[in-house]
C-alpha cells in the first residue's frame, strides 16, 4: 500500500470493510486527519485517522469497502 501523493509504501494489518491499521512510525499524522491510501490492486481509498499508538495508525474508511475490494487487497500466499 502507498500513502497517496508520496509513493512510499506502508505496512497494512487488520484490514476490514470499515478500516485498517497501518505502520506509520516515520510519518506525522493527527487524529481526525483525512488521508488517501492507494492499494496496489485497487483504487484510492479515503480514510480518517482515528487513533495513533506505538508507530501504528487506526484508519476508518470514509466508505466501507466491498468484499471484492478486500479480496483484491489481501496478501496472496
Amino acid at each position: 500500500m502507498l500513502a497517496a501523493g508520496t509513493g512510499r509504501p506502508l505496512t497494512l494489518s487488520d484490514l476490514s470493510p470499515h478500516g485498517c491499521n497501518i505502520g506509520a512510525s516515520h510519518w506525522s499524522f493527527r487524529v481526525g486527519q483525512f488521508l488517501s491510501l492507494k492499494f496496489a490492486n485497487a483504487a484510492k481509498v479515503q480514510g480518517i485517522v482515528r487513533w495513533m499508538r506505538d508507530g501504528q495508525l487506526g484508519i476508518e474508511f470514509v466508505h466501507p469497502l466491498s468484499a471484492g475490494v478486500i479480496d483484491l487487497m489481501a496478501p496472496s500466499d
